[in-house]
């Protein structure tokens, strides 16, 4: 009597447990089952918290990507005043799939200088019709108060790592996808 008292016990606790804490789902048919569990916690995947050049890695999902040089280029995007004005200064470096996108409201010929940069850049102006219309390679610090304006009107600015333009082999009249 007292095996079958312990066996009773052991099923309802059991299913209170079950009740109260949530398990996932599991499909009815095994065959159209996923990889993931059906909850809505967020899978935690251990990386490096930092990138090569020593900036904090932001996990890449939520930036978009442009693609330039036959390259997908993980960007944050500046498309406020404050942010435009912000941009990279301050900043340690970037990852060799890094970059900063400079959304303007219309097309111009945006000057762009080298205050507070820590690190070289190659800046790339692009059309409103995605269109690389120039391009500044391997622009220094040092350079700074120089401003560098483009030869024709654009409406996006792309600041990459120094030597990608060359590497890749960015041209002027390259297309570029933006996000």
């Amino acid at each position: 009597m007292h095996l079958r008292h312990a066996f009773l016990v052991a099923v309802v606790v059991c299913i209170v447990a079950l009740v109260f804490i949530k398990l996932p789902a599991f499909p009815a048919n095994p065959a159209t089952a996923t990889s993931t569990p059906a909850t809505s916690m967020p899978v935690v995947q251990e990386e490096s918290t930092t990138t090569a050049a020593g900036t904090p890695r932001v996990p890449a999902a939520p930036f978009p990507s442009v693609q330039i040089g036959g390259q997908t280029v993980h960007v944050t995007i500046a498309d406020t005043p404050d942010k435009r004005e912000q941009g990279l200064s301050g900043r340690k470096g970037l990852a060799p799939d890094e970059g900063m996108l400079f959304v303007f409201p219309g097309d111009g010929q945006y000057g762009f200088w080298m205050k507070d940069m820590l690190f070289s850049i190659d800046i790339v102006w692009v059309s409103a019709s995605s269109t690389v219309v120039d391009i500044q390679a391997n622009v220094s610090p040092d350079t700074y108060p120089s401003v560098f304006q483009p030869k024709a009107a654009a409406r996006y600015v792309l600041e990459l790592p120094a030597g990608f333009a060359k590497l890749y082999n960015v041209q002027k009249g390259g297309a570029v996808v933006l996000p």
